[in-house]
Parts: structure tokens; sequence; C-alpha cells
């Protein structure tokens, strides 16, 4: 009887699986298809965006020597 369950719900899930990767299939292929190669692309620029440098101060980065051990 567990068996035949088991078996059962095997069938289920692999039925399941594969309805889940035929309808995936199809809406990946009808947007595909939605996709018209012809039509030419237009693009807009409606602003544009010019960053220079920081406004504030410069940062430096200064390596100092280690101190000695005697000279506390």
């Amino acid at each position: 009887m567990g068996e035949e369950v088991s078996n059962k719900l095997i069938v289920i899930l692999a039925l399941l699986v594969v309805i889940v990767v035929a309808v995936s299939t199809w809406l990946t292929v009808s947007n595909l298809n939605a996709i018209d190669t012809n039509e030419p692309k237009v693009i807009r620029v409606t602003e544009r965006v010019v960053e220079g440098p920081p406004s504030g101060g410069q940062v430096s980065l200064a390596i100092l020597p280690q101190p000695k051990e005697g000279a506390e």
C-alpha cells in the first residue's frame, strides 16, 4: 500500500514538473516572438548629467615611520 502511494506521488510530481517546464518554455518563446527586430529603436536623451571632481578639499595619505621601541 505504501509503495503504491509513493509511486503515485512520484508520478504526480513528475507531471507537475513537466507542466511547469512546458508553461515557462511557452511563455519565454511567446515573449521572444513578440520582439520585433525590424522596428527601429528610438533613444531620447532627456537630461545630461556631467559629474566633476568633488567640491570639497583634497584628501591625502601619509605613511609615517614606526616609532622605535626604545624612544618612549
